[in-house]
């Protein structure tokens, strides 16, 4: 597993609003997708890809090139859990409002929580699901490296 996540605050110099490219991000780090290019020149290649935030249709992109993942929709905690089980990680869009949102991403869980890259900390964090913030899971999905 990856000892330190990347952040938007390692790219706030170059974009705003980014967290569905530090998610991307952080996925081909894992995956080992980043052919060759490493921070801030994969950060504006991403970039060039996704743009800036609000993006709802992240899944859209990271089936396409330069990520060419394999992703599929999540509907319910059962489905985030199962595809965790399965070593794939799940990008989930958090809805705090109606105008504030954002991409996180789940690594694993607990009994009650889920273990999130939210792209703000360089380690893992927990979220409980049944709390404040809400999933979207219309946006929702899984990411597997195989295509």
């Amino acid at each position: 597993m990856i000892k330190r996540w990347y952040t938007t605050q390692d790219f706030s110099h170059l974009a705003k609003r980014h967290c569905a490219v530090t998610l991307a991000m952080n996925v081909s780090e894992l995956y080992a997708i980043n052919q060759g290019y490493e921070g801030i020149t994969w950060f504006k290649l991403i970039h060039r890809h996704i743009k800036n935030g609000p993006v709802l249709f992240l899944k859209r992109k990271l089936r396409q090139a330069p990520f060419n993942l394999k992703v599929k929709r999540v509907k319910n905690d059962e489905d985030i859990k199962r595809s965790l089980d399965q070593q794939n990680v799940v990008a989930l869009l958090q809805r705090r409002s109606l105008f504030n949102w954002h991409w996180v991403l789940a690594i694993d869980y607990t009994d009650d929580e889920l273990i999130i890259v939210d792209n703000w900390h360089t380690r893992p964090q927990k979220f409980n699901p049944k709390g404040n913030i809400k999933l979207c899971y219309l946006f929702s999905f899984v990411i597997n490296k195989e295509a």
